[in-house]
């Protein structure tokens, strides 16, 4: 993929994010009605089954997880000598995690369903 077609995915990306952000914001009637379709396609799927391999899968996309591992493989950067690698992937986790938490503060979106 070439840098010009890298930043179209980008921008359009980036403008998708902004368009869903402002229906949360705004709790507008298109969003509601987007929860309520995808609710009312995976209201049969809710078992107790997929509640724990769901339970299972939020776990390994967890802060906790992602950073532990970020730490095990920062470890072994550091062991192998290759320290630019290993505080550049420190460097990453950390203003990524920065970002992504300072969105949710800022969204705080209510779950649609318990």
């Amino acid at each position: 993929m070439d840098n010009k077609s890298k930043m179209s995915l980008g921008i359009f990306l980036l403008l998708t994010f902004l368009f869903i952000e402002f229906n949360v914001e705004n709790n507008t009637v298109e969003l509601q009605r987007f929860d309520q379709y995808f609710l009312s396609l995976l209201g049969g799927s809710v078992t107790n089954t997929n509640i724990e391999l769901f339970k299972i899968v939020s776990l390994f996309g967890s802060p906790l997880v992602s950073i532990g591992a970020t730490m095990i493989i920062w470890l072994w950067l550091i062991a192998h000598k290759d320290f630019f690698k290993a505080f550049w992937i420190i460097s990453i986790q950390l203003s990524g995690s920065t970002v992504v938490e300072i969105i949710k503060q800022i969204v705080a979106r209510l779950r649609p369903f318990h």
